[in-house]
């Protein structure tokens, strides 16, 4: 088995306890990534804390945290982009990508939240 993980800065990633983090994941934090306790990212997944500015010509780079709460559930090959949330106990189905903050106990499925509170 050739498994991997890439975590860019590992002195900005905290874990909570009983985490499981998948072959193939890219953890690119350039700033803080918070992974809160029972969480699992499933395979491939890339969790992306920085992006230029394409309105300037400077090109600035600009780096926001990721926060994802507990009991959270990522499915396999999904972008979460820079500044963040996913909320408590919500689900991030199979190969979404996040560009929005997601509620408490929802599910993100073809670029839509489905709140189940």
């Amino acid at each position: 088995l050739n498994a991997s993980l890439h975590i860019t800065m590992p002195w900005r990633l905290k874990i909570g306890d009983f985490c499981w983090i998948g072959e193939e994941t890219w953890i690119n934090n350039l700033a803080l990534v918070s992974i809160a306790e029972n969480v699992c990212i499933s395979q491939g997944v890339y969790l992306c804390t920085g992006n230029h500015n394409y309105k300037k010509n400077s090109f600035d780079l600009i780096v926001k945290p990721i926060i994802i709460d507990s009991d959270v559930w990522i499915g396999a090959k999904s972008i979460i982009g820079p500044g963040y949330k996913i909320g408590k106990g919500s689900i991030i189905t199979l190969g979404s990508v996040i560009s929005e903050n997601i509620p408490e106990n929802s599910i993100y499925k073809n670029n839509q939240v489905f709140n189940f509170s």
